[in-house]
């Protein structure tokens, strides 16, 4: 699979980039640059993995930036719609991650099981 065809990773770029201008669309009275650097880092990460679609640790790293922007609310003491939308979109994020993991595993198993066979027929054709 070729770099910049993957659903999930220009999905986690999209909910990435509205997390990082959400501030603006709801006002955050504490916390918001911290919303937005959350943002932006979430964003390279997606930019990143778009890149290198196979890379386990950009995948961990955002796995685990989406957990941190899902507690932002908590840690900074703001909720209403602006807590409901950072929650809303860093799930789908966080979930959209698990999807990638899950589709990179499984690539990798079946190219064990395949015993290679996979990568030779493409160096052949």
């Amino acid at each position: 699979m070729r770099g910049f065809r993957r659903w999930q990773d220009w999905t986690s770029f999209a909910l990435a980039v509205w997390i990082s201008v959400s501030p603006a669309a709801f006002p955050i009275t504490s916390g918001s640059v911290v919303v937005i650097a959350a943002g932006i880092a979430l964003a390279l990460l997606a930019l990143i993995t778009l890149v290198s679609p196979f890379s386990m640790a950009h995948e961990l790293i955002r796995l685990m930036m989406a957990a941190f922007t899902f507690s932002i609310p908590w840690i900074f003491g703001f909720g209403g719609e602006a807590g409901a939308n950072l929650r809303v979109a860093s799930l789908a994020l966080f979930g959209l991650t698990v999807a990638s993991i899950a589709t990179i595993l499984r690539w990798r198993t079946y190219c064990r099981s395949a015993g290679g066979a996979v990568r030779r027929r493409v160096r052949t054709s």
